[in-house]
């Protein structure tokens, strides 16, 4: 079995409900940690 990381940013609306988009899938926890950083700056 394979794992991966699957990065996502959710922002909460109530007046048109939840956004999600899908940043990034990740073969490895560093990786996802990484990006996390990268994404924050």
């Amino acid at each position: 079995m394979t794992v991966v990381h699957s990065l996502w940013h959710v922002r909460d609306d109530d007046e048109q409900g939840d956004y999600a988009k899908l940043i990034g899938i990740y073969s490895s926890d560093a990786a996802a940690r990484a990006v996390i950083k990268r994404v924050r700056n």
